[in-house]
Order: C-alpha cells, then sequence, then structure tokens
C-alpha cells in the first residue's frame, strides 16, 4: 500500500537527494562468506525502499527483507533458520527471552559511530541493560484508531478503551491478533496495570475480552489494522501509533486517540542474530540506519516515532508535530512499558489466561451466541 503512494516520495524527494550524496557509511569488512546478500526479518512495510536502495547501492550488495506476523512467527525463524538472517527488528517484550536462549549477538558500539545519535532515554533499558544486543529502532504507542465519519466526536472525546465493546461498531471492530495485546487492553479498560498478575485483575481482564465476541471483531496482523482502517473496512481498531499515522495520511477522517486509561509503551530494536555469517555487514546497515538523514527520510515513510535525536532535523514537521506520533509527556503519563515478572508463578499465570482467552476469541462464533 505504501508504493503507491507518490505524494509522501514527493514531499521526501529532498532529504532522499541529500541522504544520496551525504551519508556517511561504516567501511564493510570481511566477513566469513562471500555472500553479500543482507536479510533483514521484520514487521511488514517496515522500511522505507528507498533507504534500503542506498545503503544497497552504496555498498555494492544485496538487501532482501523477509516479514513476521508475530512473535511466535519470529522465535521459529531465527531458532529453525539459524544463519539465514543477519537483522531482526525485535520488540522489547521479547528482546530477554531472546537473549536467553543465545540467539543474538553483541553489539560492536563502538565501531558503530552513529550510536551517538540516539537519544538517551530509549537507552539501557530493563530488558537490555547496557544495549549489549539491541540499539532502538523505533518507539510509540498502541491505542484506538477511529474513523470520524462513522465514530461520533463525543465517543471520541470519551477517549476510552471501551469503544471497543460499543454495540453501534459491531462487525466494524479491528484488533491485534495478538494474545498479549489483547490482555493488556483488557487490563487497561478494566482499570489495572498492564504488568499486574493478580489474579482477580487478569480475570477481570479475561472477562471483558471474551464480551467482545458479541461485537464479531476482526483479530488482524498490524498491517491489516492499518489498511482496513484507512479503507473504512473497520471503523475502530486496536492500532499501533505510526500505522494509525500511516491511515490518516490515506483517510483524513481516521484519528488516533490514546486511552485515558493508559496502554502500552514499546520500542522496537535492531539485534543481529547469534548464527548470522554476515555480522559485520549487519553492523554496518545499523549504523547506516542510525545516520540522521537516512535516519530521518526513514521516519518519513514508516511514520513511527524516531528515538534518533539526530533525525529531528530530517523528519517532516507535520510528523513532528502529530501528538499521536510524539505525544506529550502528560499524554504518555498512564502509559506503560511491559515489564517481565520477576516470579515465574506468574509469569506462567499471565500466559495462561492469555493462551485460554485467545482460544475462545479465536474461534468461530455461533449463530445462537
Amino acid at each position: 500500500m505504501k508504493n503507491a503512494i507518490s505524494a509522501r516520495h514527493m514531499q521526501v524527494l529532498k532529504a532522499a537527494v541529500l541522504l544520496a550524496v551525504s551519508v556517511n557509511v561504516l567501511p564493510l569488512c570481511a566477513d566469513e562468506t562471500s555472500d553479500r546478500t543482507l536479510t533483514i526479518v521484520t514487521w511488514e512495510d517496515y522500511f522505507s525502499p528507498d533507504v534500503l536502495d542506498a545503503f544497497a547501492k552504496a555498498n555494492g550488495v544485496k538487501v532482501e527483507v523477509l516479514s513476521f506476523e508475530d512473535d511466535d512467527e519470529l522465535f521459529a525463524y531465527l531458532q529453525d533458520e539459524p544463519g539465514k538472517y543477519d537483522v531482526a527488528v525485535v520488540s522489547d517484550t521479547v528482546l530477554t527471552e531472546l537473549v536467553k536462549l543465545k540467539l543474538l549477538a553483541s553489539m560492536d558500539k563502538a565501531g558503530m559511530l552513529n550510536f551517538r545519535n540516539m537519544s538517551a532515554r530509549f537507552l539501557n533499558r530493563d530488558y537490555d541493560p547496557g544495549n549489549q544486543f539491541s540499539i532502538p529502532y523505533t518507539w510509540g504507542t498502541i491505542g484506538l484508531g477511529v474513523n470520524r465519519e462513522h465514530v461520533s466526536q463525543a465517543s471520541i472525546a470519551d477517549n476510552s478503551w471501551s469503544i471497543l465493546w460499543d454495540p453501534a461498531f459491531a462487525g466494524k471492530v479491528g484488533l491485534q491478533a495478538s494474545p498479549s495485546e489483547l490482555l493488556y487492553a483488557g487490563l487497561k479498560v478494566a482499570g489495572h496495570s498492564l504488568n499486574s498478575a493478580d489474579d482477580a485483575d487478569l480475570q477481570q481482564a479475561k472477562e471483558k475480552l471474551l464480551a467482545l465476541r458479541s461485537q464479531s471483531p476482526r483479530y488482524l496482523d498490524p498491517a491489516a489494522v492499518r489498511d482496513q482502517l484507512a479503507s473504512g473496512e473497520i471503523w475502530v481498531a486496536q492500532i499501533y501509533s505510526g500505522d494509525a499515522a500511516f491511515a490518516a495520511g490515506q483517510n483524513p477522517q481516521i484519528a488516533y486517540v490514546l486511552p485515558k486509561e493508559g496502554g502500552r509503551l514499546w520500542i522496537d530494536n535492531f539485534c543481529i542474530p547469534k548464527s548470522s555469517k554476515r555480522q559485520s555487514l549487519a553492523q554496518a546497515f545499523i549504523n547506516y540506519m542510525l545516520e540522521p538523514s537516512a535516519s530521518g527520510q526513514n521516519t518519513n515513510y514508516i511514520r513511527f516515532a524516531n528515538p534518533s535525536d539526530g533525525a529531528n532535523a530530517f523528519i517532516l514537521p507535520e510528523i513532528l508535530k502529530d501528538p499521536g506520533v510524539y505525544p506529550s509527556e502528560a499524554a504518555l503519563a498512564s502509559y506503560e512499558f511491559a515489564a517481565s515478572p520477576s516470579d515465574a508463578s506468574d509469569t506462567e499465570r499471565r500466559r495462561r489466561i492469555m493462551n485460554e482467552t485467545w482460544a475462545v476469541l479465536n474461534q468461530p462464533q455461533s449463530p445462537s451466541e
């Protein structure tokens, strides 16, 4: 869908020209293989094709991008096909587990000169102290996308997750096909922390989510949520901030709302699989993506918030000023990062509730329900 947006490409043409003539690229070291194909595994449509092409041409390599639909699929890729992937885009919620499984290589930040452009706010997080295995790529929130053509201003102004349960939107609700994201929303609408492991809180969230079945919602991958909201197929959606910004660029009736109950604040990260045979090429690519002009141009395409301070000079003003992409501190006050429970029993309790809930939600609904 993004490839069809000629207007946006025209907007960033100046930045693209500047990128082509000014970007600094690390010299490529000899890898363990002569294969000069960099293979990236990431969420669908998560890089600017122009930026990828510029890197490939500047370094005389080929860039191959493969996508996954959920974290389980990413785990399967990295475990079942060792050596195939050179760069992985990994969410903060699963990075710790990948490190425990020894699937990630350590980052050579000393040789990554553009690392200095990163905002300290997004570094040294609990999931990767010292950023030994990860470099932030994007950050944002997950909230509500609404179509103002079909949703009243009063409903939008209420800015609550409860809109997903409004019978007025039955059959027009889009939800993330992610057990964890659904649980976060269920906990928040019930008035709890998304990190709660309290059994009563989890049961209340489960009951809330099971009640969604009467809405006949669509469970979709992030790109499908974005596209169906933009096209008008769905009117209310649980959506990532950058996807909402993109949908609004396609349909001016789309608005993004940060629910008053709060939600999840997240960071997606660059990582290098330990099994990669082209680790120096992977390091060079990540360094390239942290260069301000390349990083800014990429943001202009994907519309997700950028953790690089240096990129701001190259990001379109309309994106920097969009409160859905770059929310105020006040708007983020009720938002949380997802944390891994310190107690194994808490982890198991949350996983059980997620799986039980998803097993019911993912079943076809009978006509009598």
